[in-house]
């Protein structure tokens, strides 16, 4: 399971194709879905959830795509000690 830190990396490069504008709006509604970034206890789980409810089913499957991509990047890079 993705640690808070990893998943909040992971979907703010997902969500930068969107733009300074369009990230910062998407960024602006989390809180009314119930997720916030700065939370230790962001489970990928409710993060999905909120991702579902801002986009289409189209577009919320292709942004997941990206960060789990992203996870899976972020967890193969080397871990500098």
């Amino acid at each position: 399971m993705p640690n808070s830190r990893l998943i909040v990396q992971a979907f703010e490069a997902a969500i930068q194709p969107l733009g300074e504008r369009g990230a910062r709006y998407v960024l602006a509604d989390l809180p009314y879905h119930g997720v916030f970034l700065n939370d230790p206890e962001l489970t990928l789980e409710r993060l999905v959830k909120c991702i579902d409810s801002l986009f289409s089913s189209d577009a919320a499957r292709l942004l997941l795509e990206q960060v789990l991509m992203e996870l899976d990047r972020l967890y193969s890079a080397p871990q500098i000690r």
